[in-house]
């Protein structure tokens, strides 16, 4: 039984995003249950992109010409694991029906 947890970038996806934000669309970080949450998301091509941390102003890339990044995380909970039963098959094939009282 585990949490995953996916953190999905997400640009506005208008002509004002930068050329590092728009090669990072849809890139995901995963965390797994036990993992501790990260401090910043680390992309391998670009480093540090995303501060996560509470007083942090969270997305680390400055653009050009004095925008400010518009960029945000989408978080994603997989509970799918939790939930999952094992499939059973019988060879009984009678049908039960519950009684109303």
């Amino acid at each position: 039984m585990s949490i995953t947890l996916r953190m999905i970038w997400r640009t506005q996806e208008d002509s004002h995003v930068c050329p590092q934000c728009k090669a990072l669309e849809g890139y995901i970080w995963t965390l797994e249950a036990g993992e501790p949450y990260p401090k910043q998301l680390i992309h391998p091509i670009y480093g540090p992109v995303y501060d996560t941390r509470p007083a942090a102003e969270g997305s680390l890339i400055k653009e050009d010409h004095g925008h400010i990044c518009r960029c945000t995380l989408v978080h994603q909970f997989d509970v799918s694991k939790i939930f999952a039963r094992p499939q059973h098959t019988h060879g009984n094939t009678e049908t039960c029906e519950e009684i109303a009282p």
